[in-house]
């Protein structure tokens, strides 16, 4: 049985500070929120945090159908950020790469979170945004007509009746 994966990030009016983080959520289960954090919210702690950001609304978001498989590869993504404790989080590898090589490790999907080395929730943001965008054109596309066969310009050497038929048949 699969489940639902979400990337999300806030990003202020400042695009200077956010937040990243990922929720899973099983079919049969209640989501959960995983993040990195390095300014210790709520008392709760650094690094690998795990629900707080329930009461968070994104900015930018994405959801993806996820198998049992790539679950497997997200949650040792997960494991291996747990296990590096306060250190899951610096100002090398904050919240936005988490979220970003999480996503990546479940989806195979890569969300560019990088410019100039520094990864960023602002970058993320603009990734996830190009991402739905492309993910809407590419239905969009599927869901227009089929635009009708037109011969405009093109004229049969034939001299048969045949080519004018079938010019007539192809006219709306």
């Amino acid at each position: 049985m699969g489940s639902i994966l979400k990337i999300h990030t806030v990003v202020g009016a400042d695009a200077i500070l956010g937040h990243s983080w990922i929720e899973y959520c099983p079919v049969d289960g209640e989501p959960k929120t995983y993040g990195t954090w390095g300014n210790n919210p709520r008392n709760a702690g650094y690094g690998l945090l795990e629900n707080q950001e329930r009461d968070h609304i994104s900015t930018h978001s994405r959801t993806a159908y996820i198998s049992e498989e790539q679950a497997a590869q997200l949650f040792a993504v997960i494991a291996s950020y747990r296990s590096a404790g306060a250190a899951a989080w610096s100002l090398t590898n904050p919240c936005s790469a988490f979220a970003a090589e999480a996503w990546q490790a479940a989806t195979g999907e890569s969300l560019p979170h990088r410019t100039a080395l520094v990864s960023t929730p602002a970058r993320l943001a603009s990734s996830i945004e190009e991402a739905n965008r492309r993910d809407e054109r590419i239905l969009e596309n599927k869901r227009s007509p089929v635009p009708r066969h037109q011969n405009k310009g093109m004229r049969s050497k034939s001299k048969s009746g045949r080519s004018q038929k079938l010019r007539k048949s192809l006219k709306p």
